[in-house]
């Protein structure tokens, strides 16, 4: 038995080496990632308070083309993918998770409820139109455009509804640079949902409760005695 083992591991090895040989090789990819800036829009949303409101957030709708991981550029009507470059995650994925911190880092009165899409007596869906990087006159800006529509879930009646677009000009053609502009447009984007959902939802909220008076002595009064 062991006369034939050393010819048939040498035939292995010899098979294992030649499909390796045979793979292809391929450039590595540089992957990004794009998300919520807070510094950029802070002072502008500081100045949004009021009493607090529950806002559930439904799925986020994006264009097929640019709803994955490849980066998408656009010039007259050519559409392109930049090369050996990727999002860390599908664009919408990363959006969405742009817009929960967008309004969890705010401070404002709006906040998104984490119970689920049912739990708060108001929705908010977000229909992203484009996403990309426009050449405009063979110069790069980035463009986020989006429907924005709040719904009152108990009737499913639309409350509001607002366009919202932003763009961001690439200051040269990098690849860094121009992740650098998509988290801009993409901030000023979130940060008009925020200011859009306040300015909806802050008349809407019930008042507070006022506080009930404390005699001098610090004890409460019972009608009656």
């Amino acid at each position: 038995m062991k006369r034939f083992l050393l010819p048939v591991l040498a035939v292995t090895a010899f098979g294992l080496t030649s499909c390796i040989s045979l793979l292809p090789k391929t450039d590595p990819v540089q992957m990004y990632r794009f998300g919520f800036d807070a510094g950029l829009v802070e002072s502008a949303l500081a100045q949004q308070q009021g009493v607090p409101v529950s806002l559930s957030l439904g799925p986020v709708v994006f264009p097929p083309g640019s709803a994955g991981d490849g980066i998408m550029t656009v010039e007259n009507n050519e559409v392109a993918y930049v090369e050996k470059a990727r999002w860390a995650a599908g664009a919408r994925e990363l959006f969405t998770e742009a817009v929960q911190a967008g309004y969890a880092r705010s401070g404002g009165n709006v906040r998104l409820d984490p119970r689920g899409r049912s739990a708060a007596a108001y929705r908010l869906d977000i229909a992203v139109r484009g996403f990309e990087t426009r050449y405009v006159r063979g110069k790069p800006v980035v463009s986020v455009a989006l429907d924005a529509r709040i719904t009152r879930q108990s009737d499913r009646t639309v409350v509001a509804s607002k366009y919202i677009t932003r763009e961001a000009p690439v200051r040269r053609n990098d690849m860094s640079l121009t992740v650098e502009s998509y988290n801009q447009a993409v901030t000023e984007a979130v940060g008009d949902l925020i200011g859009f959902s306040q300015a909806t939802l802050s008349p809407m909220a019930p008042p507070p409760t006022p506080l009930t008076e404390m005699p001098k002595d610090g004890k409460q009064k019972v009608e009656g005695l």
